[in-house]
């Protein structure tokens, strides 16, 4: 039997060389199957957060590659079209308060398909529901309605986007300093974590 005994010098993140700590995060943010989970969530409860609204989901593709992008799926109420201080400017800009109330009287819930196998803006078809008793100024003040819901669809989309791709390419060194420091984590010279 032989007994060894190897010594090892690990280091705390802030230790390292700039190209250590580069590996370091790089190797994070490419062993991490967590993170898809957390950006999910993210924006799940952004949207909750900045818009009041609670039945939107997002799916996504964000690896550089043809096809890529981010969409919404779901639906957004009644509730949150009109009552909503939040979304209901939003949905209700530029419409006039007596058509906003021709519009309430109708149920209308407006819905997001995902269709296809890819996941960017354009890959979900964007619809209302309403009432089967409605008069075609219903139908013109719904379509104004829609069409406002759109433009800030695509805008959100873009916008989520952008911020997927920092969240899973990009991390300041700060951030990672303060996040390996709260989980004790250690590395050798070369950035690689140690489990020892």
């Amino acid at each position: 039997m032989k007994k060894v005994i190897i010594e090892k010098t690990l280091y705390q993140f802030h230790e390292l060389s700039e190209t250590a700590k580069e590996k370091a995060i790089k190797d994070y943010l490419n062993d991490n199957d967590d993170l898809t989970y957390q950006f999910s969530d993210m924006v799940v409860e952004e949207l909750k957060y900045l818009y009041g609204l609670k039945n939107l989901k997002t799916y996504y593709s964000l690896s550089y590659c043809q096809g890529d992008g981010l969409c919404l799926s779901g639906y957004i109420t009644p509730e949150e079209i009109f009552d909503n201080e939040n979304f209901s400017s939003i949905a209700l800009a530029g419409i006039d308060p007596k058509d906003i109330e021709i519009a309430k009287a109708d149920y209308i819930t407006v819905k997001f398909d995902h269709k296809g196998r890819y996941y960017y803006a354009n890959s979900v078809d964007i619809d209302f529901d309403y009432s089967d008793y409605h008069s075609d100024e219903t139908e013109r003040i719904m379509y104004a309605i829609i069409e406002n819901i759109k433009k800030w669809y695509f805008d959100v989309c873009a916008k989520f986007e952008k911020t997927g791709y920092s969240f899973f390419y990009e991390m300041e060194n700060d951030d990672f300093q303060e996040m390996a420091e709260c989980n004790d984590w250690w590395f050798d010279e070369n950035g690689k974590l140690s489990f020892e």
